[in-house]
């Protein structure tokens, strides 16, 4: 029986910590906070693609806190499913508390650039990336599940043990209704998923439309499928390898009748900072590494930026200064873009 601890208990989160506890040979701890009296009073309300309509349902253990989760360790696998938002807390000081020799952090996150921070922090322990395809919202312990579960896991570490504990944790994954699928290239799996996230997701929260609304409006076969050729235009110069041309067509069609809201949109209604820097942050240093022109992405980013500022000031993590400042003596938040970086 592998110990687990699920850190994020949003729409990714919750339906983690289900596959894992389905598996029969996981013991799982969920940290959860805004909902925890709801999922200790009535446990969460899954209706699922995969596993039907669940109710009730809580893993072995939930908790509140880190201190009361730490009592309950060590665990053979941390599985961070929360935002990767270094502006309120960066990955590496999350997992910290649980970490131990031989350990196992699997990065359930978007974007790029999640998995070299926790590798340096941690060299005795081992970090695998993890590319959920998935359609899973949460609000209030409900949890609306709409696509199957399907998490590829891989592992930019070379040592032997990294890439075992990689493949024992995709057997135990697929042990449940959902798919655990093991990839030797990592890498070329972000990309693809940055496809949709990039500009479906990034577009969704600067116009405040799902993605049945950003195709009803013509976004989608606009603007968002011209986003998706300057990823293209990235990706494929920093992987050095063509990707599959089906990517667009794929991506543009998988939630457009759906009426599905993407994370970023979720964040925004939710009042909560978003992935920025992963989906769209990194991915434009190295569009400026490489000297590829990405003027769609570099606005829509632009934009982000400001909504995130306003984001993290409502949660009090911007202080700006009183009416009337002097412009000499305070600078903007953002004061660089990834292009001049």
């Amino acid at each position: 029986m592998k110990s687990v601890l699920v850190l994020g208990s949003g729409g990714v989160g919750a339906v983690t910590a289900l596959a894992l506890q389905s598996s029969g040979e996981a013991d799982v701890t969920l940290i959860v906070r805004t909902d925890y009296e709801t999922v200790m009073t009535r446990g969460y309300e899954f209706k699922s693609v995969d596993y039907g309509q669940v109710d009730g349902w809580r893993p072995s253990r939930v908790v509140k806190s880190v201190d009361e989760a730490v009592e309950h360790g060590p665990y053979d696998y941390i599985v961070v499913c929360t935002k990767f938002v270094p502006e309120v807390q960066k990955t590496e000081d999350m997992v910290r508390p649980f970490m131990h020799k031989g350990a196992t952090v699997v990065l359930v996150q978007n974007g790029l650039g999640n998995e070299e921070p926790v590798m340096k922090a941690f060299p005795d322990g081992y970090v695998l990336g993890g590319v959920s395809m998935i359609g899973s919202t949460n609000y209030d312990g409900r949890i609306n599940h709409i696509s199957p579960d399907e998490v590829t896991i891989g592992t930019y570490d070379k040592r032997p043990e990294a890439i075992a504990s990689a493949k024992e944790y995709v057997r135990l994954y697929s042990l449940s209704k959902s798919k655990g699928i093991f990839t030797e290239h990592l890498a070329k799996k972000r990309w693809i998923k940055l496809f949709y996230n990039a500009t479906y997701n990034t577009i969704a929260a600067v116009t405040g439309l799902d993605t049945g609304r950003l195709y009803f409006s013509g976004i989608s076969n606009n603007l968002v499928k011209e986003a998706m050729a300057e990823v293209r235009a990235i990706a494929e110069k920093e992987l050095g390898e063509k990707l599959d041309p089906g990517i667009e067509a794929f991506m543009l069609n998988v939630d457009a009748n759906e009426y599905y809201e993407p994370s970023m949109l979720v964040d925004v209604r939710k009042g909560q900072p978003m992935e920025l820097e992963a989906i769209l942050g990194n991915p434009l240093r190295l569009a400026q590494k490489h000297n590829i022109p990405a003027p769609l992405l570099q606005v829509v980013y632009i934009m982000l930026r400001g909504r995130q500022m306003a984001l993290l000031e409502k949660r009090g993590l911007v202080d700006l200064p009183p009416l009337g400042f002097d412009l000499k003596e305070h600078k903007p938040v953002y004061d660089t873009l990834p292009w001049t970086e």
